[in-house]
């Protein structure tokens, strides 16, 4: 998945290191943040990173353009959540159910 790479190359760590602040509880939101980086760009950058092969291949397996743009939506809205709350809660989004949320 591009989404990771890409994160970790706009807050400056590797990839693991990235991996293992995730395991640790953080969002990549929250280490944007911690770094100054606009929540919304890292977004962005993150989607870019991940819609252009996914709108290709469904284009090349012969999805319709509406089914490609609603797919588009689907992934901007879990990566969206990935970005902000994490995996689980962008696993939970795509399971159809709301998210478990930590405890303060």
């Amino acid at each position: 998945m591009w989404a990771q790479s890409t994160a970790a190359e706009m807050l400056g760590v590797t990839p693991p290191a990235l991996q293992a602040a995730l395991g640790r509880g953080e969002t990549i939101a929250s280490l944007a943040h911690e770094c100054g980086l606009d929540v919304e760009q890292v977004v962005d950058a993150v989607v870019a990173a991940e819609l252009a092969d996914i709108e290709a291949l469904s284009r090349i397996a012969g999805f319709t353009e509406a089914d490609v743009e609603l797919f588009g939506l689907e992934v901007r809205a879990y990566l969206g959540t990935l970005v902000t709350s994490g995996e689980r809660a962008a696993e939970a989004l795509v399971e159809g159910r709301q998210p478990a949320t930590r405890s303060a």
